[in-house]
């Protein structure tokens, strides 16, 4: 199972997989700047969007996720 996951990235486009690299480098950015506000937050509001934060990153996760594959679907067909 590895090794076929492997296979089928390393055949993915050089656009596919920029969008892959710089999106999950700035999730993973935003994910610490969630945690720094988690864990030093002084008052309701810190903490209220430090919890937002987390959740929304793990949205655009999936999307970035999703969209470099479609996009790698789509630019292999045409």
């Amino acid at each position: 199972m590895k090794e076929k996951m492997q296979k089928k990235i390393s055949n993915m486009s050089k656009i596919s997989k920029y969008i892959l690299k710089y999106g999950l480098s700035v999730c993973l950015i935003l994910l610490v700047v969630a945690n720094i506000l988690l864990y030093t937050s002084t008052n309701n509001y810190n903490l209220f969007l430090g919890r937002e934060l987390a959740s929304s990153v793990f949205i655009a996760i999936a999307e970035i996720c999703i969209g470099a594959l479609i996009f790698d679907y789509c630019k292999d067909m045409g």
